[in-house]
């Protein structure tokens, strides 16, 4: 079991001269999670938020139980909590009825409920935008030598797993290792982190070879990740572009996670990744045997609103951490730490006792690493040096604030990818449709990207319908025919093809509509008439997260690449779902997924009124009239979807149908008073 040992990592800035301690009180490590979507006050899943001192995610999930009188299987979260902190999480109990249980008479000295709010779905594994953390280190020799190298932090760490990913010793990759070699693992849920200990071990390989050979520097055939987005894209040649995007974050460097088909990178990238996941070749069968999709994981990851203070001899800490990131691989970076609730040392020596909730090693074991060659030289990302705000006290979070766009929590593209678990899950099953008809290329690439994730049924209008908005067919029977290729064309719009894919079509409900690609821009007021969105509004009546996208310009030649960024989302929302009154509108720009700048979160602009009716003719001289073009662009300014495709980026806009003018609704109700 020895070769599984975990090594100590390469360190980005050098090892840290400095030893302190974490955890020595509770209240000296502070987490709270941050999910992304708001409870709708709907449903029979009631949203409990907790703060717990002491306790395990599992134990408090025990006393909601019990509680409630309901079986444990009835209570779900999106994560786990550490049991040496103060946490806050969100848990979610489902009680079939109308039972309102006072769930403050659980109050005491561990647990306190700070919230309680109803849902339609239950809270899912995985479904969390990210965590923030508020650590204080202790036992610090010199705390002012430190904040230089804090400000260094700002620019990014390694993005390595986390030691409990591993097991003690690696103890979990040694039982992949025994699984792969045909030892039988009948738990699911033990198969799956065997798995996971499998990729991440090859991936922190990997990332620690890269880092100690070449630093941030880069590799003709590196995966390299747009910003706000899980999509990549292979630099096969480094230019002087891609170089500069690299610098100003708009890109960033990736290390395998392997599967079946290897790492997902190129050329000498490709070449160097092999040769450090060459020793393990156990593992890298086992994961292609499993079927494993390859995947790429960011290579840095960069602490949001990284703050500090020193306090009472502490240096107090706080960032906020994407999904899947890991708080450790940002402490390692500044202090050699050692942790005083499971007393492992971060340094060369032996691992010592460990706790039962946290399963963390480390051995003296470094390999070698050789410079591969050819090598191209990049340039480093750029410190950001600001002197931080003092820290606030956390509060409750009841939505998403706004993040650094660089890599934004906030940003839907920026979890897509973060839920590993979405690949050994049962697949989603997944309705698309479309308002240019059934033979439409954009249609064709929707289903066949999304068909890589999940269960895809295709039900589409036999004709063009765009424009069709939200029309029902109501005065003619709908007809339905199975094509050769597996879709379903229907005599009818877009909202006829939603409503019988779900009531009809699909054995079982779906658990998303996605409408498109369609053939053009749906911004701003286009979105009233569009007949994609109105498919996926017909989904969200229905009660189903729901997607519609289009591709922007007038060739339209990239279809591929509006797919990739919807596969993308999709698979996030698997596991992070919409609230059910939200649709998600997408946008992509007419370009290369390789130039695509990245994704912003808008808000819909607006375009001048239409201009006028085009009179004409028919063959036997009779008047007729074609509706004329669009106006232009009336509100494009910087935050509108408009302003996000002109300048090169994909836009997703979340539309919340409520047609009311809630703010005219005072004056109205005073003027009519008085009638």
């Amino acid at each position: 079991m020895t070769e599984y040992n975990l090594p100590e990592w390469h360190y980005l800035y050098g090892k840290p001269t400095q030893q302190g301690q974490i955890r020595v009180e509770p209240s000296h490590f502070q987490v709270e999670e941050i999910l992304p979507f708001v409870a709708d006050g709907e449903g029979e899943n009631h949203m409990i938020h907790v703060e717990k001192t002491g306790l395990t995610t599992h134990q408090v999930a025990e006393t909601l139980a019990k509680f409630a009188s309901v079986p444990v299987k009835d209570v779900s979260w999106a994560g786990l909590k550490d049991k040496h902190g103060v946490t806050r999480q969100w848990l979610s109990v489902r009680i079939p009825g109308k039972t309102e249980p006072n769930w403050t008479e659980l109050n005491n000295d561990q647990l306190t409920i700070l919230d309680a709010k109803r849902n339609l779905k239950k809270l899912r594994t995985g479904a969390l935008l990210g965590n923030r953390f508020k650590i204080a280190i202790s036992g610090l020799t010199d705390i002012e030598g430190l904040l230089p190298r804090l400000e260094k932090l700002k620019a990014g760490v390694p993005n390595y797993f986390g030691e409990q990913r591993f097991g003690h010793g690696g103890r979990n990759v040694f039982q992949s290792a025994q699984m792969f070699a045909g030892k039988r693992v009948k738990d699911r849920n033990k198969r799956s982190i065997y798995l996971s200990a499998a990729r991440s071990f090859l991936f922190n390989h990997v990332l620690s070879a890269r880092l100690a050979a070449i630093g941030t520097s880069c590799l003709d055939g590196d995966a390299v990740m747009l910003a706000g987005s899980n999509s990549f894209f292979i630099a096969h040649s480094w230019d002087s572009d891609l170089t500069q995007r690299l610098a100003n974050n708009d890109i960033g460097l990736t290390a395998p996670m392997w599967g079946d088909g290897g790492g997902g990178a190129q050329g000498d990238a490709a070449q160097f990744e092999q040769q450090h996941v060459g020793p393990w070749p156990e593992l890298c069968d086992g994961l292609t045997n499993a079927r494993m999709a390859p995947d790429r994981r960011r290579a840095l990851l960069l602490p949001e609103q990284l703050q500090y203070r020193i306090e009472d001899g502490l240096l107090w800490v706080q960032f906020l951490l994407p999904a899947g990131a890991f708080a450790t691989s940002v402490l390692r970076e500044l202090v050699d730490y050692t942790d005083a609730q499971t007393r492992v040392v971060s340094t060369d020596s032996a691992p010592v006792t460990v706790s039962a909730t946290d399963n963390n090693s480390q051995s003296p074991a470094v390999k070698s690493v050789a410079r591969p060659e050819p090598l191209t030289a990049a340039a480093k990302p750029a410190a950001v040096v600001a002197q931080p705000e003092p820290l606030a006290k956390p509060a409750p979070i009841a939505q998403p604030e706004p993040r650094v766009p660089a890599q934004s929590i906030a940003e839907p593209m920026a979890i897509a990818k973060q839920a590993e678990a979405t690949k050994t899950q049962p697949r989603m099953k997944i309705l698309v449709s479309n308002d240019d008809g059934v033979t439409a290329p954009g249609i064709k690439a929707l289903s066949e990207a999304l068909a890589q994730i999940g269960d895809v049924t295709t039900v589409a209008p036999d004709r063009n319908c765009s424009g069709a908005s939200n029309s029902l067919t109501l005065t003619n029977p709908l007809r339905v025919q199975r094509l050769d290729n597996g879709y379903y064309q229907v005599n009818g719009t877009p909202t006829d093809c939603v409503l019988l894919g779900i009531r009809e079509l699909i054995d079982g409900e779906p658990e998303i509509v996605v409408s498109g690609i369609n053939a053009g821009a749906n911004l701003g007021d286009d979105t009233l008439y569009s007949g994609t969105v109105a498919a996926a509004m017909e989904g969200r009546h229905l009660g189903l997260p729901t997607i519609a996208v289009s591709l922007c310009g007038s060739e339209l030649k990239h279809y591929d690449s509006a797919a990739a960024i919807v596969r993308q989302v999709v698979a996030g929302l698997h596991n992070h779902p919409l609230p059910t009154n939200q649709i998600l509108n997408i946008n992509v720009p007419d370009l290369p997924l390789e130039q695509i700048k990245g994704i912003k979160v808008t808000r819909l602009g607006a375009r001048h009124a239409a201009e006028g009716m085009v009179p004409t003719c028919d063959p036997a001289g009779r008047r007729i009239y074609w509706i004329g073009p669009p106006g232009g662009t009336q509100d494009a300014g910087e935050g509108t979807d408009f302003h996000a495709i002109d300048n090169g980026y994909a836009s997703i806009t979340p539309l919340k149908v409520d047609l009311t003018a809630h703010d005219q609704l005072p004056a109205l109700t005073e003027w009519v008073s008085q009638l």
